[in-house]
C-alpha cells in the first residue's frame, strides 16, 4: 500500500512532453544594482563553477568575484537544482511573459543558455524538486492527486518517462523543507524536516532518523556526507554527517540570528571546499576553505 504524507507548501502536478517551441534563450548581462530577493534555491551548474542563484525574479549567477542577471527570463524561479550540465526548477511565469503559468520543471542542459519547459508544462509549480547532479533521477513531491500522481514523494530514473511513488516508511513529519539527491548514486535521498534529518537508501521507500529531533532548515548530499544545518535552542550549526561512519562535525559560521536560519546549502563539486549558504533574510555568504572564512556577498538581498 503506498503511504502519502502531509506537507504545506506542495502542489499537483500532470505530466507533459518538452517541444521545441517551448524553449527559451537565456542571456546573462552583468549587474550591479539588482536585488536578490526570496532566494529558492542555489547551485554550481556545469562544470564552470558557476554559482546560480534561483530568485522570485529570474535567474542570477555569480562567476570571479562579479555578478550577472538573466536579461530576458524574469521568472520565480522554485525548487532550482544544479546539474553537471545544466539545472532542474519550476516556478511561475513573470509578469510581462505570455507563456504558460505555472513552469512546470524547467531544465537547461547547456549550462543555462538555454531552458526547456520539460514536464507538466502550464500544470503545476514544485516547492519540493531534487536531482542527482550527476545522473539521472529526479525526485518531486505531489499534494493534490491527478491523473498521474497521487499524494506523496515520487521518483524517475528514465528522466520522467516513468514515475514510482515511494513508500515513506519511517519518514515520520508533517513539514518538509528540503529534499536532497545523491550526486551520483540515484537511490539515495535526504530530507530535512522540523522533527530532524531523515535519510533512505532505497528510493524514498524507507527513511531513518539521522540527526537529534531538532529543527533542521536544509540539508544538502555530497559523495560521502551530509551538510545540513541544525537549530538548536538559540543557535544555528552548520554539520558534516559522514554516511560512513555517521560521524557528526560541525563546519564554523558567520553569526547568525535564529531569526535569520540558513535556507539553502551547496558546494561546488569541482572543489568541496569552496561552500556557498543563504538565509532567510536573503543573505549570501561564500567560503573557499570549507567554512574556516566567510565571506557575504550579497546583504539583505543586496549585492556586496
Amino acid at each position: 500500500m503506498k503511504v502519502g504524507i502531509l506537507l504545506t507548501t506542495l502542489i499537483g502536478i500532470f505530466l507533459v512532453g518538452c517541444t521545441k517551441e517551448n524553449t527559451l534563450i537565456s542571456s546573462f548581462k552583468p549587474a550591479k544594482e539588482i536585488k536578490i530577493s526570496h532566494i529558492h534555491g542555489i547551485g554550481y551548474v556545469g562544470n564552470e563553477s558557476e554559482l546560480y542563484i534561483a530568485t522570485h525574479e529570474g535567474l542570477v549567477k555569480y562567476v570571479d568575484d562579479n555578478w550577472f542577471e538573466d536579461r530576458y527570463n524574469k521568472h520565480d524561479y522554485i525548487a532550482f537544482e544544479a546539474m553537471s550540465n545544466g539545472f532542474y526548477s519550476s516556478g511561475y511565469q513573470s509578469s510581462n511573459s505570455n507563456i504558460k503559468t505555472p513552469l512546470g520543471i524547467v531544465r537547461s542542459v547547456d549550462e543555462g543558455k538555454s531552458i526547456e519547459f520539460w514536464q507538466f508544462y502550464g500544470e503545476t509549480d514544485f516547492s519540493h524538486l531534487t536531482a542527482g547532479y550527476n545522473q539521472q533521477s529526479l525526485y518531486v513531491i505531489n499534494e493534490i492527486p491527478n491523473q498521474k500522481l497521487n499524494k506523496g514523494l515520487y521518483y524517475s530514473v528514465d528522466m520522467g518517462v516513468t514515475w514510482t511513488q515511494s513508500l515513506l516508511y519511517g519518514l515520520n513529519t508533517k513539514a518538509v523543507s528540503r529534499i536532497a539527491a545523491h550526486p551520483s548514486e540515484p537511490n539515495i535521498i535526504a530530507v530535512s524536516t522540523k522533527e530532524g534529518l531523515f535519510y533512505s537508501s532505497d528510493f524514498g521507500d524507507n527513511f531513518k532518523l539521522l540527526s537529534e529531533p531538532n529543527m533542521i532548515t536544509t540539508v544538502y548530499v555530497e559523495e560521502n556526507s551530509l551538510i545540513y544545518s541544525s537549530i538548536e535552542g538559540e543557535d544555528i550549526f552548520l554539520n558534516e554527517m559522514s554516511m560512513d561512519s555517521s560521524q557528526v562535525s560541525r563546519i564554523s559560521l558567520p553569526e547568525l540570528l535564529k531569526e535569520n536560519p540558513i535556507t539553502n546549502i551547496s558546494t561546488n563539486p569541482n572543489n568541496r571546499e569552496e561552500i556557498t549558504i543563504t538565509t532567510l533574510r536573503d543573505d549570501i555568504f561564500l567560503s573557499l576553505n570549507r567554512g574556516k572564512e566567510w565571506t557575504k556577498i550579497s546583504s539583505y538581498g543586496k549585492l556586496d
